[in-house]
């Protein structure tokens, strides 16, 4: 719940932030959620939807995991033509091109988060350079696995 809260009121001080400059139209910020694992995606695509003309939207922010309910979302939002930008989205395809599941683009869609594949490709760079460094920590709660006797 507090990851919540705190993007909430990030997103709020950046719309007062920016209405304290004047700037016009003025900007609002409307607040849907997909619910948890995005499976309430379908209900919050169809009341944005319903409000955009009412609300003046004019994109949605905040896509998050890189799971079939987003991708479905976002094909949704992009036939609505409402522009979206896509936050924690990491997947190799899932960005505008649709190569995510290979049903076609996804027009208005921007990612701002690296790739899996541009991340481990830092990663494996860096860990190039400083190999003496680079190490991998096991979980705490990992356990080897146990042997079973030959008998």
């Amino acid at each position: 719940m507090g990851q919540k809260v705190a993007e909430l009121e990030g997103a709020y001080t950046a719309v007062e932030e920016e209405d304290k400059k004047g700037s016009r139209p003025k900007t609002g910020l409307l607040v849907a959620s997909m619910g948890s694992f995005e499976r309430a995606w379908k209900t919050a695509v169809d009341k944005l939807k319903a409000r955009e003309e009412a609300e003046h939207l004019v994109a949605v922010a905040g896509l998050g995991l890189s799971q079939q309910e987003t991708v479905d979302a976002a094909r949704e939002l992009s036939q609505a033509d409402l522009p979206m930008v896509g936050d924690l989205i990491t997947a190799e395809g899932f960005d505008a091109t649709g190569a995510v599941d290979g049903k076609g683009a996804i027009n208005g869609l921007v990612r701002v988060a690296l790739s899996n594949n541009d991340q481990l490709t830092a990663i494996s760079t860096y860990s190039a350079a400083t190999a003496s460094m680079a190490f991998l920590r096991r979980p705490l709660w990992w356990k080897p696995p146990t042997r079973r006797s030959s008998s």
